[in-house]
């Protein structure tokens, strides 16, 4: 039963402000992979950009109690601040064959999160006409 999104699309909408959203995939264990999926856990995070607060998990691929385990651990929280301690949380607070996907999928968020905080800013205003970032 994968997570629709309504819930994150009403914190969007309180928000004033840019939002960025960081993605994390892993795959699940073929077992637990429906016949004609893509077998995959997805797992996206919004975030407000000036105070990196989550507004909105999204996760894919697995029921909605993962889903609302992790916006639980999350919501309005700074990122970088809870998701390595979440990352440590849940092998304790999700269990069963899809965690090792879970959590894969999460530190993965987090690496996409480190790479554009510490990558430079655009600053110039120029734009190359690709989606590269």
């Amino acid at each position: 039963m994968p997570e629709t999104g309504s819930e994150e699309r009403a914190s969007f909408l309180e928000h004033e402000g840019l939002t960025l959203i960081f993605f994390g995939y892993a795959r699940l264990p073929q077992a637990l992979s429906p016949v004609g999926s893509a077998g995959v856990v997805a797992v996206e995070i919004e975030i407000g950009e000036d105070d990196h607060r989550v507004l909105g998990v999204i996760v894919n691929g697995l029921p909605t109690r993962a889903g609302r385990v992790l916006r639980d651990l999350l919501r309005n929280r700074r990122l970088d601040d809870e998701l390595p301690r979440v990352i440590e949380q849940l092998p304790h607070r999700y269990i069963g064959l899809p965690q090792k996907a879970l959590c894969t999928a999460l530190p993965n968020v987090y690496d996409a999160y480190k790479r554009h905080v510490i990558r430079p800013p655009h600053g110039n205003g120029e734009h190359n006409g690709n989606c590269t970032g």
